[in-house]
Order: C-alpha cells, then sequence, then structure tokens
C-alpha cells in the first residue's frame, strides 16, 4: 500500500516538474523574437547621453556594471538631464576620470547592453560576477559569431546584397562602430538606432542615390520629433552618409537565439515603429 502511495507521489512530481520545466522553457524562447530585441534596443534612446569608454570596466577590457544592469542604469538619466544642445562628449575623458564611464553609452557598450537585457534575466551583483557583451567595434560582430549567437557577413557581401533585416548588427572594422537595424525603406536607406555623439538616437542613412531627403531620415525625424522632443530639440540631426550601407559587416542571430512571430522582417519600417510605439504609450 505505501509503495503505491509513494510511488503516486514520485509519479505527481515528475509529472509537475515535467510540465514547470516546460512552461520555463516557452517562457524563455517567447523572449527571443525580433521584436522583444528591437522593443529593447529602443529603450535607451532620447535619454542616454554618449560617453567614450561608457559601458565599459575600469580596466577597459569588456563590460562593467551598467551594461550588465536590466534596465536603464539610474545615472544615465540623470546625466542627460543635467545636458542642453551645447552638450560636447570630449569634455568627459574617462582617462582622466573613471567615473564617467557610468554616465552614458558609447556604441559598444551600448550595444553590450542591448545584449546583456536580450539574452540575461538578472543584473550582475557582488558574487555573481557576468562577462557581458561589450567588445570593441572592429571585433563585436565575431565575437557574437563565437559565442554560438549567429552568423557574420563580410561588408563586400553585404554592400553586393544590401540585406538588411531587422535586428541586424552591422558592425566596421574601419569606422570603429557598431549599430542595429531597425528595418529597410523602400528607396534603399536603412533605419537604425545606435549610440553616437551626442547619445543614443534613432537615425536614418541616405538612400540608394545619396540623397538626404530619404524615407529612413524622415522616419527618424518624425519618430524622434514625437517620442523624445527634448532631444530632437537639442540635437536633431537624425541622418547619416552611405557608408553606413557599405563599410559594415553585418551580424545575424541564428533561429535557436531569436524568431520573427510577429513578421517583421516582412514589414517596412515605418510598420515596424507603430508597432514597437504604440504598444509603449
Amino acid at each position: 500500500m505505501y509503495k503505491n502511495f509513494f510511488r503516486f507521489i514520485c509519479f505527481v512530481l515528475c509529472v509537475n516538474l515535467f510540465f514547470t520545466g516546460s512552461l520555463c522553457t516557452v517562457k524563455a524562447m517567447n523572449k527571443y523574437t525580433i521584436k522583444d530585441l528591437l522593443k529593447i534596443a529602443v529603450k535607451p534612446v532620447g535619454k542616454v547621453l554618449y560617453i567614450y569608454g561608457g559601458g565599459w570596466n575600469q580596466e577597459d577590457i569588456g563590460a562593467g556594471r551598467p551594461a550588465k544592469t536590466i534596465g536603464l542604469y539610474p545615472l544615465w538619466q540623470k546625466f542627460y538631464d543635467s545636458q542642453n544642445h551645447n552638450y560636447d562628449f570630449e569634455v568627459y575623458d574617462y582617462e582622466k576620470s573613471k567615473v564617467v564611464i557610468y554616465w552614458g553609452l558609447d556604441c559598444t557598450g551600448y550595444m553590450g547592453w542591448v545584449l546583456y537585457n536580450y539574452l540575461e534575466t538578472e543584473s550582475e551583483k557582488d558574487g555573481n560576477l557576468k562577462e557581458g557583451y561589450v567588445f570593441k567595434s572592429s571585433q563585436m560582430a565575431d565575437k557574437l559569431a563565437e559565442l554560438g549567437f549567429g552568423n557574420v557577413t563580410d561588408c563586400k557581401k553585404v554592400c553586393e546584397d544590401q540585406d538588411f533585416r531587422p535586428g541586424d548588427i552591422m558592425a566596421s572594422k574601419t569606422k570603429y562602430h557598431v549599430y542595429m537595424v531597425l528595418g529597410k525603406c523602400s528607396d534603399g536607406s536603412i533605419l537604425f538606432v545606435h549610440s553616437s555623439p551626442p547619445g543614443v538616437s534613432i537615425c536614418g542613412t541616405v538612400d540608394k542615390n545619396n540623397n538626404l531627403n530619404s524615407e529612413a531620415i524622415k522616419l527618424a525625424e518624425e519618430y524622434m520629433a514625437k517620442y523624445y522632443p527634448d532631444y530632437q530639440e537639442k540635437f536633431p540631426k537624425r541622418s547619416k552618409p552611405s557608408f553606413y550601407l557599405t563599410e559594415y559587416d553585418r551580424f545575424r542571430f541564428n533561429d535557436k537565439f531569436i524568431s520573427d512571430p510577429d513578421g517583421y522582417c516582412n514589414k517596412s519600417p515605418e510598420e515596424i515603429l507603430k508597432n514597437i510605439f504604440v504598444e509603449a504609450e
């Protein structure tokens, strides 16, 4: 009798563990979508200023505490609020004062923060040290591929195929910069998000004919003015040159780490922005 009872208890426990584990797996997998990635990527927009070395640790060899924090680091908004349209990132030199690396993000610090918030669930705490995902801009794409997250396409091939998809991470070995694609417009211009002086913002490239009135630039100006009016008034320039289309290697997550149940790869940048920002209102 007791043997049967204990067998029954063990069976119930095993069933519970199985379904609990399955639910956790489903929850984790639901996080890995292009939509989730882009929603994370736009969180610091209009709230964080560019600091050279921002997001790196004091040893300047990897991710610092801010880039291993789930959510926005508290000091970012405070520093942004203390500055006006005359903000000059060169005044804040981390080589003279390490404390400035906690006040904002450079391009790789920003991308490392996005990846950490996408791939991790807890902030770094004392005794719970994590490596993070801050790498030199020229190495960013290759490092992510080495970690098994996806694949890299050389800039020459990217220049030929002009295949830009939402969530692609573009890293340049010659321009020492990284950005994340939000979408490709019908005129060939790219809408993207990055950290570049003066701060984290949505920008657009020229079109395939090098025109400054591209669809992406217009969209960037429209959404920055609507959702981040203070930033757009202080720092109105949203256009970026053609080398953003030609001199960047492309990192793309593989299916294990990202999915597209919302069909973002088939949506226009305007549709993607509407979907992201309307939900946030």
